[in-house]
């Protein structure tokens, strides 16, 4: 029961700030490096 509701919040959310943290790095790097 701990695991459930642990689990599935924790991928959910930190999956979906993560890929826009990247992104949002990625796009700033190369727009002002290249």
């Amino acid at each position: 029961m701990d695991r459930s509701p642990e689990r599935t919040p924790p991928p959910k959310k930190q999956k979906k700030p993560r890929t826009h943290t990247v992104h949002h790095r990625a796009s700033s790097a190369s727009q002002p490096r290249n």
